[in-house]
């Protein structure tokens, strides 16, 4: 929690600021982009010896208009809404505790084992005022046809839930004030907050995979009356100047580096830094280990024909966590032009 909080103060650009972050497994091509963006945690991870977990939600059931949190141990991992599935990955290899509440409470435990599909299905029977949850675990037959009945894409989830009112990105999330924006897949992977004066803020942060890594996603908009070119420049470099100032006393930001990343806007400016933090706020086996941050951030411009005024927004994309867990310049790079890619800019209302 304190990592995450160390993102959202720091690197806001001014107020205007945001967080924007993916990792993964290195993919090299557009093919794969998707895919590299969508699985988040540290380089050195092996997922492939996570369990998944496939959450089922049937279309119908007695609360087929209210969303019901389904948690692990104590950690909420889903939000599962009528006629949703979600494929979770969880490294844990240990007895779990697998439930959700309305009236009643509903659980099921589970002997975790390495690499082993699970199928659940949540439903409600009918029952008290609201009727009562039902999980059923199904073999992998029953649970790959059940699974399979949903017309909704399925939502992967890496990560616990910190947040009680975080959600997901799909189609239908709200745009409020982006009009040029359109969230799309790999964005759905991550936990998402927003308010109107910090604008979206995407998270992972997953202290079964490790204490010291996590990552940060956001953007923000604005209105600007930006002319040309050299009036964008102007703008992005003064934006930019506060990234030059470290987190704290025990962090230094290395050299800020200019670099020429592309997007559907008008206009886009981007730089790479990193910071190195000798003392952070987390401790592991007793000791405080150094900590280093890469971070591309970038300011998009787009430009009204008929009135001349535009909208920025602003985005990044950051890892945070020991060298060892961080991804590379060339791949964090990779990963943050083929977001700005996956970034339609149009009119939302012709949609």
């Amino acid at each position: 929690m304190n990592s995450l909080k160390f993102y959202f103060l720091l690197f806001a650009l001014s107020t205007t600021g945001v967080i924007f972050c993916f990792t993964s497994t290195a993919q090299k091509t557009y093919a794969d982009s998707a895919k590299y963006l969508s699985v988040p945690g540290p380089a050195n991870q092996d997922t492939s010896k996570y369990a998944t977990f496939y959450i089922i939600r049937p279309d119908g059931d007695v609360l087929r208009n209210y969303w019901m949190g389904v948690y692990f141990d104590n950690a909420q991992m889903v939000r599962a809404d009528n006629n949703m599935r979600y494929i979770i990955k969880y490294p844990k290899t240990s007895n779990v505790e697998i439930w959700t509440r309305n009236e009643k409470k509903e659980s099921v435990n589970i002997p975790v084992e390495e690499g082993k599909k699970y199928y659940l299905q949540v439903t409600f029977e009918v029952g008290g005022k609201t009727g009562f949850p039902k999980f059923i675990q199904l073999d992998e037959k029953e649970g790959e046809e059940a699974f399979n009945k949903i017309n909704s894409s399925p939502l992967y989830v890496y990560d616990p839930d910190l947040y009680a009112n975080d959600d997901y990105i799909w189609p239908s999330s709200p745009k409020t004030g982006y009009a040029h924006m359109q969230f799309l897949p790999p964005l759905s992977t991550r936990h998402f907050s927003f308010n109107q004066l910090n604008g979206f803020m995407f998270s992972y942060y997953n202290k079964m995979v490790s204490p010291t890594f996590s990552e940060a996603v956001g953007v923000y908009g604005g209105k600007a009356n930006l002319r040309d070119k050299d009036e964008f420049d102007k703008f992005a470099r003064k934006q930019m100047n506060n990234l030059q100032k470290s987190s704290n006393k025990s962090a230094t930001i290395q050299k800020i580096t200019e670099d020429s990343l592309t997007s559907g806007a008008d206009y886009t400016y981007s730089v790479y830094f990193v910071e190195i933090d000798s003392k952070p706020d987390i401790e592991v086996n007793g000791q405080r280990p150094v900590l280093e941050l890469r971070q591309y951030s970038t300011l998009l411009y787009k430009r009204d024909a008929l009135t001349g005024k535009g909208d920025y927004y602003s985005v990044y994309f950051s890892e945070r966590g020991l060298p060892q867990e961080l991804h590379s310049r060339e791949e964090i790079r990779f990963k943050i032009q083929q977001l700005l890619n996956s970034c339609e800019f149009g009119d939302l209302k012709n949609k």
